[in-house]
C-alpha cells in the first residue's frame, strides 16, 4: 500500500520511530486545509484518515464553505511535453517514509 484513498482524497503513509506509530497527511490540500492522522496499526491509521476527511467535509458543510477539492492544484513534478504543457505524474505527489 503506497497511500490511502477515500472520497477522492489521498494521504501519505509514514512511520514515526520516535512515536512508534503510523502517521500521515492528506495530500493536495495546499495551504487551505491540513488533515493529519495516526494509528498504532494500519487499520487504525485508515480509520483515523477516513474520520479526518469526514470531519473536514462536515465542518465545511456546517460553515457553508466549499471544501478543497482533492488535487485541485497540479503537482510540481512531471515532464514538459512538446506543446510546452506539464504532464503530471500523480505518483510523485505521494511519499512514504518507513525509516
Amino acid at each position: 500500500m503506497e497511500h490511502l484513498e477515500y472520497k477522492g482524497y489521498k494521504g501519505s503513509i509514514e512511520y514515526s520511530k520516535e512515536d512508534n506509530c503510523f502517521c500521515g497527511k492528506v495530500q493536495g490540500m495546499g495551504n487551505e486545509a491540513l488533515i493529519l492522522y495516526e494509528g498504532s496499526t494500519i487499520n487504525e491509521l485508515q480509520k483515523d484518515f477516513k474520520e479526518g476527511i469526514d470531519s473536514y467535509l462536515e465542518g465545511c458543510k456546517a460553515d457553508g464553505t466549499e471544501p478543497v477539492k482533492p488535487f485541485a492544484r497540479p503537482c510540481i513534478s512531471g515532464n514538459r511535453s512538446q506543446s510546452n504543457t506539464r504532464e503530471i505524474d500523480i505518483s510523485t505527489c505521494f511519499y512514504r517514509s518507513l525509516a
